[in-house]
């Protein structure tokens, strides 16, 4: 970022390890699950998943392991509440949060037809606009990503 190789993100106790080759991403997994041993941190396999991004990301490649027990390949990556798929660049799955927004605009609507329009309002500012509008300040939304969103 910024011309900085960064090689770890982190939020509370959710973390994205980044690395260029596959022996160096596990070697920081070793080292993840060593701290994490002597800190009494357990890393769950079963929750954590490599991704692959880059212009290779179709290539087949070993599998990488945590505690001895392999991790799984995802083409989506969910971090934080956004998802990410996998390819030649980063790209922000933004599909999801607009079926939600759909299914919640639905439920208020189908369950409101008696009530005043200030009041639906209310509810779709307060539990859908929050749906489309998560993490949108930290992403690049493409142009067919926001006509998507014009119709929502």
């Amino acid at each position: 970022m910024g011309g900085v190789y960064t090689g770890c993100l982190a939020y509370a106790d959710d973390l994205i390890l980044i690395s260029a080759s596959v022996v160096k991403l596990q070697k920081m997994l070793d080292i993840c699950f060593t701290y994490g041993t002597n800190l009494d941190i357990r890393f769950n396999p079963t929750k954590s998943f490599l991704f692959k991004v880059g212009k290779d990301f179709s290539k087949n490649v070993p599998d990488l392991c945590i505690d001895g027990q392999n991790m799984a390949w995802v083409n989506t990556l969910k971090y934080l509440g956004m998802y990410f798929d996998t390819g030649k660049t980063v790209k922000a799955n933004t599909s999801r949060s607009a079926r939600n927004f759909y299914a919640s605009a639905n439920n208020i609507l189908s369950y409101t037809r008696s009530d005043n329009d200030i009041t639906r309002l209310h509810l779709f500012e307060t539990y859908c606009l929050p749906l489309i509008t998560y993490g949108l300040n930290c992403i690049f939304v493409s142009v067919s990503q926001l006509r998507k969103y014009s119709v929502c």
